[in-house]
C-alpha cells in the first residue's frame, strides 16, 4: 500500500504519500527484516490496503481516454513509464 499511494497520491495527485511514516519500511531499496515488531499488524495493514485500494478504484472510474493521457506528477527521472496518470495506472 506504500507503493500504491506512491502513484496515487504521489504520482497522479501531487500529493504526499499517505503512509510517509512507513518509508522506512516499504519504500523503494529498503530490505525486509526478520524483526516482527517493526512493521505495522496485519490488521492495519489490512486496513490501510483496503482505503487506498477503494481509494484508487473509485478514481479510475470516473476517468476517460483523455484523462489517463494527461501528464502525471511522477519525477522525470524515472522515464516515460511513470509520465501519463494512465502509466501510473
Amino acid at each position: 500500500m506504500y507503493g500504491e499511494s506512491g502513484l496515487f497520491d504521489q504520482f497522479i495527485h501531487g500529493r504526499p504519500n499517505r503512509f510517509a511514516e512507513w518509508k522506512d519500511l516499504f519504500d523503494f531499496n529498503t530490505t525486509p527484516v526478520a524483526e516482527a515488531d517493526r512493521y505495522p499488524t496485519m490488521d492495519d495493514l489490512f486496513e490501510k490496503f483496503e482505503g487506498i485500494r477503494a481509494d484508487t478504484l473509485a478514481h479510475l472510474a470516473t476517468l476517460d481516454d483523455a484523462d489517463l493521457d494527461q501528464a502525471s506528477n511522477a519525477p522525470e527521472d524515472l522515464g516515460p513509464t511513470f509520465a501519463t496518470v494512465g502509466g501510473c495506472y
